[in-house]
């Protein structure tokens, strides 16, 4: 077992501007037919990743000796609004340990805790990429209030467009060669943009305006030109009766599950 590498800082930054936030959302609502999500989507704080000063859990977040990388899961909280254009003090802890990263964010705004989110990785062999096939989507998953929708299909100039705006440089997303390279089939579409149509599509279904906390497991990749169902099953208060989580499934075009995310409200 190898000494775990630990990367800790500090450092203050101003929330995406309403300009960024807005074409984050607009792209949302595209990839979901128009439906209008939160006004600062739960993965907003994911642009921090293109920071300058997160170059020091960048190298951590990086495979080495040929390597790929398989985002296993992605948490946000918010205890407090966050809009754009807001002051941001960010305190972040990355460690590697063998193949496996875990990236924690913190978000302050004038001293008191805003939102978090936690990103784990792996790092595998490009065999053991291909070798991954993934669970089957099973009806007994289905449920009375289940209620689902189809995305549209992710051709390579949306995912060109998510990039851009999340700062995002993997060539996964858009070089064939490196994603078969990395063992996937060919380009794939990134995890968040997953985690954002779950918050977009279980916002609407459970009627509430903004998410608390938002868990997702990815489960398998989406070849970009793919389109995805999404699935929305409402969780009552066991109190009140009322509608205040959900879980939500995302299933490819060939009945694979693609992600898990359960949302609270």
């Amino acid at each position: 077992m190898t000494e775990a590498l630990v990367a800790k800082f500090n450092f203050e930054t101003r929330s995406p501007s309403k300009a960024r936030v807005d074409l984050l959302r607009e792209l949302i609502a595209e990839a979901c037919g128009g439906v209008v999500g939160p006004a600062f989507p739960v993965i907003a704080p994911a642009m921090l990743l293109s920071h300058e000063s997160m170059v020091q859990a960048s190298g951590l977040m990086s495979p080495t000796d040929g390597k790929s990388t398989l985002h296993e899961t992605q948490v946000f909280e918010v205890s407090q609004q966050i809009e754009a254009d807001q002051d941001w003090a960010v305190s972040v802890a990355c460690a590697r340990e063998n193949s496996k990263v875990k990236l924690n964010c913190d978000l302050r705004i004038q001293d008191h805790t805003a939102a978090g989110m936690v990103t784990r990785l792996r790092f595998i062999d490009p065999e053991e990429m291909r070798a991954l096939k993934g669970t089957a989507f099973s009806e007994r998953l289905n449920s009375p209030d289940t209620r689902w929708v189809e995305t549209i299909s992710f051709s390579q100039d949306f995912v060109r467009r998510y990039l851009e705006l999340a700062g995002d440089e993997n060539p996964i997303h858009t070089d064939e060669r490196a994603a078969k390279a990395a063992g996937l089939k060919g380009v794939v579409v990134p995890g968040m943009l997953f985690c954002a149509i779950c918050e977009t599509m279980a916002a609407q279904v459970v009627a509430k305006k903004n998410v608390r906390e938002l868990r997702t497991r990815f489960l398998s990749a989406v070849r970009v030109g793919e389109a995805v169902r999404v699935g929305v099953t409402p969780k009552p208060d066991s109190v009140s009766g009322e509608w205040n989580a959900a879980r939500v499934f995302v299933v490819s075009q060939t009945g694979m599950l693609v992600a898990i995310s359960d949302l609270k409200f």
